[in-house]
């Protein structure tokens, strides 16, 4: 079906790109079809009388969709998170154990009031790695920082531990063992097996306290 120009308002075929009269390059705007509301209304008539309506086109997309808005929830998570890494420093159960596990609760349960969309147990999992990460890497700095500005102290308390524990075990090679771990090798051997060790218990404490947190706040199915 022919077309005018837009130009001079020469008739023109639609396949042509060109006015073969002025040469001006004709533009087509194809519109697309928007979803209407006539796809939930046949969804609606074809469900038995009595159930429930299903959400709306849009809610769906969106609950398969969304994520985590991190920057919700660590903006509450990150100061209970570094205070949770300086008590382990000093009080390791206590930063661990309670102040760890205590601010994923209250982050989690936060960042839930904010936003309504329910989470998976996967989520509640990864914000907690994030808050661990956070907290160990606060424990990390002020472990080190101690150890280098006072290697006297940490090296005398550290041949200490290795001596009760020699006393306390007889096995030969035992007693080998914890007196190499008393030269200088030994004790930087140590020092990083154990960061390795308190690092992954920080992770599986943040993991699982997550894990555990979204799952305990899911909503009740009624009987």
């Amino acid at each position: 079906m022919p077309s005018d120009c837009h130009r001079c308002g020469h008739p023109i075929e639609r396949q042509l790109a060109f006015c073969p009269a002025c040469g001006a390059p004709q533009i087509r705007v194809i519109a697309t079809a928007e979803p209407s509301s006539e796809v939930h209304e046949i969804l609606l008539a074809d469900l038995p009388t009595g159930t429930p309506p299903p959400p709306p086109l849009a809610y769906v997309g969106l609950r398969r969709g969304y994520g985590i808005a991190w920057k919700d929830f660590l903006r509450p998570a990150m100061p209970w998170a570094f205070l949770a890494g300086m008590l382990a420093v000093v009080l390791p159960p206590v930063g661990l154990f309670i102040v760890l596990p205590a601010a994923l609760v209250s982050s989690i349960r936060r960042y839930k009031r904010e936003h309504p969309l329910p989470l998976r147990r996967g989520q509640g999992a990864t914000m907690g790695a994030l808050t661990a990460l956070l907290s160990f890497g606060t424990f990390l700095f002020f472990s080190l920082a101690a150890i280098y500005f006072k290697p006297t102290e940490y090296r005398d308390f550290m041949l200490a531990r290795i001596h009760e524990a020699a006393a306390n075990n007889p096995d030969p090679q035992a007693q080998t063992s914890l007196q190499w771990l008393a030269t200088p090798d030994g004790l930087i051997f140590f020092t990083v097996l154990a960061l390795g060790l308190l690092f992954i218990l920080f992770l599986v404490v943040g993991m699982g306290t997550g894990a555990l947190s979204v799952a305990m706040d899911k909503p009740q199915k009624r009987a």
